[in-house]
């Protein structure tokens, strides 16, 4: 395991899709895995809870002053974030449709909450490491699903057979 620091530093996106966080690596980051202060992960859920009341029924922002609002608060959030958890990791903001850029936030110090920095690190070496499981698994060959119910076997391109369980398509 290469130290964090030894490492390129990883992506940690910030926006808020119904998933009770508004982190994520290679999914939802639960608030309970991450380190952050206590304060921030209230900060966190009050501004995703801001975005789910600016919305109207259409999801779109009911005015673009609430869309302002809700864009500089996630903006001084991914600040926060990058401050406590340091510069091993970069916070990208996703949070308004209106910015048609990408929003990175970069901390050029050590952490500012040194635990945050563990299990944000922890986090990206089990990604790391499921990506490695990955690529062991499939130097068998691709990988397949079976659907019991049905009988059916699916490759990544659609059924490839039915009856008696999985087996290799054609190549």
């Amino acid at each position: 395991m290469k130290p964090a620091s030894a490492r390129v530093p990883e992506i940690i996106r910030m926006f808020p899709d119904y998933a009770d966080t508004v982190l994520w690596l290679d999914g939802p980051i639960d608030y309970g895995d991450t380190g952050l202060s206590t304060g921030l992960v209230v900060e966190l859920q009050a501004w995703e809870q801001l975005f789910y009341d600016s919305l109207n029924r259409n999801y779109v922002f009911r005015s673009r002053g609430l869309e302002a609002k809700f864009t500089r608060e996630g903006i001084h959030l991914a600040e926060l974030i990058s401050t406590e958890i340091g510069s091993g990791h970069i916070i990208e903001y996703l949070g308004a449709k209106s910015l048609n850029h990408r929003v990175l936030f970069q901390c050029p110090g050590t952490a500012a909450n040194p635990a945050a920095a563990t299990c944000f690190d922890d986090l990206v070496e089990a990604k790391l490491r499921a990506a490695r499981d990955m690529q062991e698994i499939l130097k068998d060959g691709p990988l397949y699903a079976y659907a019991p119910l049905s009988d059916s076997v699916f490759d990544p391109h659609g059924i490839t057979g039915t009856s008696g369980g999985p087996r290799k398509g054609k190549k």
